[in-house]
């Protein structure tokens, strides 16, 4: 695995620091990870061969600071604080990767910083309302534990499905792990409550990066 920095960059006029893990080098690539939280994998490590990897922690999930989704109120903040961060993190221009409801994310700064973004590449977004395949927030922040796996993987024994998501054998751990979790769902949630589709079509035609879905 690649060697991680964390660094802090301040947003939404200073009222809230993001936290962004950086790693590998070359040219800018920033991924917004999905209502599960960040993990760096074997994904990202690849993606650091070629590209300076910002992949920054939705406000309330960085670990041991819980009440920064506190200054968070809505996805209009959210987006904004987003973009914020590439000013502070001095990139003119990026690659952007969004994961589920980072992929939400990812297509709201696309469309609000239309010029900054070189390329849009989307994994499984959420975002958009289907009729034909209706969903809500509830689906994965209201199930058990067995249903999550159902909802969110295809192969649910594949073995980094299993490393993601087995929690730790001591007892203490795994309830820490399992409170963590669920706080994490709660913010991402919170800006996307009850459905998250929250207008995106009337915006996705400002997208003006090369995309891929």
């Amino acid at each position: 695995m690649k060697k991680i920095r964390n660094i802090s960059v301040p947003v939404l006029g200073g009222s809230l620091d993001l936290t962004v893990n950086v790693a590998g080098q070359g040219d800018p690539l920033v991924f917004l990870h999905s209502a599960g939280g960040f993990y760096w994998d074997d994904f990202l490590d690849g993606l650091a061969d070629n590209y300076t990897v910002y992949a920054p922690y939705f406000p309330g999930t960085v670990p041991g600071k819980p009440n920064e989704i506190d200054i968070i109120e809505n996805l209009w903040d959210a987006v904004l604080a987003y973009d914020d961060l590439l000013d502070g993190l001095g990139l003119t221009k990026t690659v952007l990767i969004g994961h589920s409801f980072g992929g939400l994310m990812a297509c709201e700064l696309a469309a609000q910083r239309r010029a900054g973004i070189q390329k849009l590449i989307l994994i499984a977004p959420i975002g958009l309302w289907r009729e034909d395949s209706p969903y809500t927030v509830a689906d994965w922040c209201a199930v058990g534990s067995d249903e999550l796996m159902d909802v969110l993987f295809y192969q649910v024994d594949e073995p980094r499905v299993r490393a993601r998501m087995t929690m730790p054998e001591d007892e203490h751990e795994a309830a820490l792990a399992q409170v963590n979790f669920i706080w994490t769902l709660g913010c991402t949630a919170k800006v996307i409550w009850p459905i998250p589709d929250k207008g995106l079509n009337k915006r996705i035609h400002r997208i003006s990066a090369p995309s891929l879905v």
